[in-house]
């Protein structure tokens, strides 16, 4: 009984720290999303402000992405399982 509930138990992790990935995947695709329409704005603003004779467009791109910054992620809920259920 004791080893069908820590079955259980394992099985009750694995689905919380998928749903808590699932969540993490929205919020960073959201991010995502948001970087890149940010960046296409940038780069659209710098192309119409800029030399068409200059040729430095992939520099500027490269400088622009390194100045952003990206928030980690959350701690899991779950205790650490990976050394297995006690028998």
């Amino acid at each position: 009984m004791e080893r069908l509930n820590s079955n259980l138990y394992l099985a009750n992790c694995l689905i919380e720290e998928n749903a808590r990935l699932r969540k993490k995947k929205q919020l960073l695709d959201q991010e995502n999303k948001a970087l890149l329409s940010q960046l296409k704005q940038q780069h659209q603003q710098h192309v119409v402000n800029s030399d068409p004779r200059s040729t430095n467009n992939v520099d500027d791109l490269a400088l622009m992405m390194t100045s952003m910054t990206v928030t980690s992620p959350s701690s899991a809920s779950c205790p650490n399982t990976s050394a297995g259920p006690s028998s």
